[in-house]
């Protein structure tokens, strides 16, 4: 009768001790690299470059609400029968401005940490809405939709290796094992 109980009662505080590591490593992550001005860069280095997004060419409609907006990450939280998988992470080349000058980003291999809001699916007029707000309320209203999005003109922190783009100039990318991590969470600026 007592090992079913130790047996819980050590998965719930192995779940929360993995939990409050992997918050504490991504904070770590953020913050290791000091910032280095746009101006400092060198080619092969990696970097955390802190400015103002900017929209280069288009942008990306937002998972749920169509919100245009360069990178944007969608997830649902709630409801144990649920079936449904989040969608991909939408990103868009965006350059990333300072004071002292500006450098685009390049998108092979990224990581979004942004934060965002919850969506009311029932009021978003964006396609596949109806669909949506019908599979939530078959899951008794116990799904939650989140919208993460980074918009154009505002605070993001990019860590990544500064590279050579085909046409000579420098850009942000990332690596396979190490992604260019893009963000706008309060603790990538600190």
């Amino acid at each position: 009768m007592l090992l079913p109980i130790a047996l819980i009662a050590a998965s719930v505080v192995g779940t929360a001790v993995w939990v409050w590591w992997s918050m504490r490593r991504d904070r770590r992550r953020l913050q290791e690299l000091p910032r280095t001005p746009i101006r400092d860069l060198v080619g092969g280095a990696r970097v955390r470059v802190v400015g103002t997004a900017r929209k280069i060419d288009a942008d990306v409609g937002a998972i749920y609400t169509g919100t245009p907006c360069l990178a944007c990450h969608g997830w649902i939280s709630g409801g144990e029968s649920s079936n449904l998988s989040p969608p991909d992470d939408r990103v868009t080349v965006f350059r990333v401005e300072d004071d002292t000058g500006s450098i685009p980003i390049q998108i092979d291999h990224v990581k979004l940490q942004l934060s965002g809001t919850t969506v009311d699916v029932a009021k978003s007029k964006v396609f596949g809405a109806s669909v949506i707000a019908r599979e939530s309320g078959a899951a008794a209203g116990q799904l939650i939709y989140w919208e993460d999005r980074l918009d154009a003109d505002t605070r993001v922190a990019v860590i990544g290796y500064v590279v050579r783009g085909d046409d000579g100039g420098l850009r942000l990318a990332g690596r396979e094992n190490e992604p260019l991590v893009i963000a706008n969470v309060s603790v990538a600026f600190e």
